[in-house]
């Protein structure tokens, strides 16, 4: 009577085995000890494989993912108890997750002549005549999330007098994903006066003595002149040798009146004109202002030099 009694024992018990086996493969859940994302957020679905009735915990969400390239470390009993919260049936379910999961983002790397590129593109943009990009130190290689993307290059602001600095912004979807900057040296050519032969000191310049060329003004003082009607009639202050480059500092206007002199000064009022004499009170060039006296009334009053002793008032 024994045997029978123990095989039935038996038999219970691998039944009851195979039931509890049975219910244990409704479903497997299997995490890797490292994963990769492409995503912005990451899902239990991206760090394994999930079974059966696991599938439907396969969009748990585990937090946010890295930046592009970089990875994150998740604890696999944090991710036990977002199972367990979303309601786990451990006796149905099996699983087996490492003590943490290390997730990487995925990522695409920009390079730098594409970055180059755009910002020449862009250039056209900004850069004023006679400017051009002599250099182009472009940031080294940006990393963003995969996907379509788009380069943005902000106007450059100056940090030298030949440096800038220009912002560089990739964009996906609408948002900013990575940033860098990128330094530029811009090389400026812009028309000079120069001298076009040896040119005493004391003597006024005339088209003869002058010619109008483009020169890179780096290094050039800011004070250099552009246009000839900024020379023309003045003198030179110092000698000028061939191919100088003329500046407010190398030239002087001619004093046309000078203190104490008698200047007949034009009174124009619309239509009507008068003419009468005054005294200096200060010495003046072509087109500056002079203070002068009125010999009569002893009213003083100013007016512009308009050639060798004349002057004009406006009203």
């Amino acid at each position: 009577m024994v045997k029978p009694t123990l095989c039935l024992i038996l038999g219970v018990l691998l039944c009851t085995a195979g039931e509890a086996r049975a219910a244990r493969d409704a479903g497997s859940i299997r995490l890797r000890a490292r994963a990769q994302v492409a995503g912005e957020r990451i899902t239990l679905g991206d760090l394994g494989r999930l079974e059966g009735e696991a599938v439907e915990f396969d969009g748990i969400d585990l937090g946010m993912a890295p930046e592009a390239g970089s990875t994150r470390r998740i604890s696999g009993a944090s991710i036990l108890a977002r199972l367990q919260d979303a309601g786990l049936d451990e006796e149905r379910i099996g699983y087996s997750i490492p003590s943490s999961v290390r997730v990487r983002r995925a990522h695409q790397e920009i390079h730098p002549e594409e970055i180059r590129f755009h910002i020449e593109k862009s250039a056209l943009d900004w850069l004023e005549a006679g400017d051009a990009i002599e250099s182009i130190e472009s940031p080294v290689r940006l990393r963003v999330p995969l996907g379509d993307y788009a380069i943005r290059v902000r106007t450059p602001r100056a940090v030298g007098r030949h440096a800038h600095e220009a912002d560089i912004e990739i964009e996906q979807e609408g948002q900013v994903v990575a940033r860098g900057e990128a330094r530029l040296r811009i090389s400026s050519r812009r028309p000079v006066v120069v001298a076009r032969r040896a040119v005493a000191r004391g003597v006024m310049l005339t088209e003869e003595d002058i010619l109008v060329e483009k020169r890179e003004v780096r290094g050039l003082p800011s004070s250099v002149l552009h246009h000839p009607d900024e020379v023309l009639g003045r003198l030179a202050s110092v000698s000028l040798s061939p191919g100088a480059v003329l500046t407010a500092r190398k030239i002087e206007v001619p004093l046309l009146v000078e203190r104490g002199d008698l200047v007949r000064v034009a009174i124009e009022n619309g239509g009507m004109r008068l003419t009468v004499p005054a005294e200096a009170l200060d010495s003046a060039g072509l087109g500056e202002r002079v203070r002068l006296i009125n010999p009569t009334s002893g009213r003083e009053f100013s007016a512009e030099v308009i050639a060798h002793g004349k002057a004009r008032v406006h009203y």
